[in-house]
């Protein structure tokens, strides 16, 4: 690792010891690089997640849709490797499993 730093133009002398917080501040310092910014707020990246969650949720209630009312459609564009070997009963099954995880990713 001596060498890496002294590439970088960095000291290469022990890091004291401590945290890993500490030591990554003082071998950012010796490098001359900034610090790296702060996460964003928890308040922000739960709202992030939430709108995310939201999103996947209304694409799988798309497939649910599709699976429940148009399974031939489903056989062809999901199972497009062997759309014959999906049943009518597969078509629900994964319309229900779906129906679930999407009900789930609204919960969340």
């Amino acid at each position: 690792m001596g060498e890496v730093y002294s590439r970088l133009g960095c000291s290469t002398s022990r890091l004291a010891d401590g945290s890993v917080e500490d030591r990554l501040q003082q071998l950012l310092r010796e490098c001359g690089l900034p610090p790296p910014p702060p996460p964003p707020p928890a308040r922000r990246r739960r709202r992030l997640l939430r709108a995310w969650l939201l999103a996947v949720a209304a694409l799988r209630l798309i497939s649910v849709a599709i699976a429940l009312l148009h399974p031939a459609s489903l056989a062809r564009r999901v199972f497009a490797a062997a759309p014959e070997q999906l049943t009518p009963l597969g078509a629900r099954v994964f319309g229900a499993w779906t129906a679930t995880s999407c009900v789930l990713c609204g919960l969340c």
